[in-house]
């Protein structure tokens, strides 16, 4: 009768274990995902910003306020490139990898259009 009672114990023990491990599996990955979330929102700002840079860059007139625009531009471009290499490698999930990789491209196309639209100055 011990038998079966340390043996039913057991079990209990061993399914709240499972259950515990189970949890605390499900909140890193809310955790995860959530931080992923924040990085994401970091870049887009920063993208975003620099696309309204790019913008008033290309309405600029005077070559001197043009190439300022474009510097600050190319600025936002390269903290949401920077963020998005931090993120690639701290990633364990190949996919989230493969999509960080995409907007990575994604960004060094917007930072290639800022340089070549710069204007050379005598």
């Amino acid at each position: 009768m011990r038998v079966i009672a340390l043996l039913a114990v057991a079990t209990f023990a061993g399914s709240v274990l499972i259950g515990c491990q189970i949890q605390k599996r499900k909140a890193t990955a809310e955790e995860t995902v959530e931080s992923v979330r924040d990085a994401l929102d970091a870049v887009m700002e920063h993208i975003t910003e620099g696309d309204e840079w790019f913008g008033k860059a290309m309405r600029a007139p005077d070559p001197l306020v043009k190439r300022r625009f474009l510097n600050i531009a190319l600025d936002h471009y390269c903290t949401a490139r920077r963020l998005l290499l931090e993120q690639i490698s701290a990633a364990a999930d190949p996919s989230v990898r493969a999509a960080h990789k995409k907007l990575l491209w994604a960004v060094e196309g917007c930072l290639e259009k800022a340089v070549y639209e710069m204007p050379l100055l005598d």
